[in-house]
């Protein structure tokens, strides 16, 4: 559907990190910086507080007037 509105798109690849999580421990995981206070950590620890990892995300992007699409839910 045209709404007549223009819309950006802006993809993100943050540097690849493997490592140890920060906050779980678990060692050989793929790491970004979504934890509080931009912690590295593992996807999973990611997913335990979802509002968390939203909140450093839209740091990353430089503010809350991003739209994030979840595609595990169809965007």
């Amino acid at each position: 559907m045209n709404t007549g509105r223009k819309q950006a798109y802006l993809v993100v690849n943050l540097r690849e990190s493997y490592g140890t999580c920060r906050e779980c421990g678990t060692v050989d995981q793929e790491l970004r910086p979504y934890g509080k206070d931009g912690k590295w950590i593992c996807f999973a620890c990611g997913m335990k507080d979802e509002e968390e990892a939203r909140r450093q995300f839209e740091k990353i992007l430089g503010g809350p007037k991003v739209t994030i699409l979840d595609v595990r839910k169809g965007g």
